[in-house]
């Protein structure tokens, strides 16, 4: 390493003719208060540290960045060439050599080496190589994958980098809303409010597993009805946006002879002249209880009723 830095040692290059890493491994800050502290620094003392680059493997005559993102980014806007060691690296080396400086940083959030992990599955790069990079074992990388395949990465990158955030409540927030797609559209629409979007990554995330707390709990896919003896009239499945109703015709029909004994005898105490017009709306309105199947629609992610 140490003949490497001397190797790429004072080259200065235009930073309009270097590239993003094709691996991006951070979630942007919740502020811009330190990146412009960052930037004064450097404006003030100069670049003290080199960037890595790589020759562009697409685009002859430019560079892509393997690290040091937020110093290219400042010499960028200050307008000044940025000070660079040039390396030839492959994707799986990149990958390597990406997680080996995160490492030494120790400032990557849990969920954003989650997305590392999910940017270099999508890349096709090795588990080996991604294991190598994080210093991980096969355990910690399933959960890393777990999270990601449960929360949608949009999601995810509204939530933003929550950098207080750790494995278990990531985990914990995966699992109340793996396959269900109302709630996550919800969660959405919550993050999407002004004054939520506004709070600091942490704070965002903590509002949506509360949300997801305090949502019913997702009744079974399915579920028998049955009628006060006992005998089951119907069997229900659910899916998302699917309702299945399956009817007992001989036991529903004793269910039905019952309760139209009992809606009788409630008519009656109640004085419901069914004859009139006039008493039609609130007869129908007293009986529409006894007559009404709440049912959970999983889409809308709550309880609706079928008459």
């Amino acid at each position: 390493m140490q003949a490497l830095v001397a190797a790429g040692a004072g080259r200065e290059l235009d930073p309009t003719a270097i590239d993003p890493s094709p691996f991006p491994d951070r979630l942007p800050d919740d502020t811009d208060i330190d990146f412009e502290e960052f930037k004064k620094r450097i404006g003030k003392e100069g670049q003290k540290i080199s960037i890595q680059v790589r020759t562009h493997p697409e685009a002859p005559g430019r560079y892509q960045i393997v690290y040091g993102h937020r110093r290219w980014r400042a010499c960028r806007d200050l307008g000044i060439k940025v000070k660079a060691i040039l390396t030839e690296l492959t994707d799986a080396e990149l990958v390597v050599a990406q997680g080996i400086e995160n490492a030494a940083r120790r400032d990557l959030s849990w969920i954003e080496r989650a997305l590392f992990v999910d940017r270099r599955d999508t890349a096709g790069l090795k588990p080996r190589d991604i294991r190598a990079a994080l210093s991980i074992d096969d355990p910690e990388l399933a959960r890393l994958r777990q999270v990601c395949r449960a929360i949608p990465i949009a999601l995810i990158k509204a939530i933003g980098r929550a950098p207080k955030v750790g494995r278990p409540r990531w985990v914990e927030l995966a699992t109340d809303v793996a396959g269900r797609s109302g709630l996550v559209g919800r969660i959405r629409q919550t993050l999407s409010d002004d004054k939520v979007s506004r709070l600091p990554s942490d704070e965002r995330f903590n509002r949506v597993l509360t949300f997801v707390k305090t949502r019913p709990v997702t009744p079974p896919d399915r579920m028998e009805m049955k009628s006060p003896g006992g005998a089951i009239v119907a069997r229900a499945s659910f899916a998302p946006g699917q309702f299945g109703l399956t009817v007992d015709k001989v036991s529903a029909r004793t269910h039905a002879q019952g309760r139209r004994g009992a809606i009788q005898r409630r008519t009656d105490a109640d004085g419901a002249d069914f004859g009139p017009q006039a008493r039609k709306e609130e007869g129908v309105a007293r009986l529409r209880p006894y007559c009404q199947l709440n049912v959970f629609h999983e889409t809308e992610d709550r309880f609706v009723s079928i008459s």
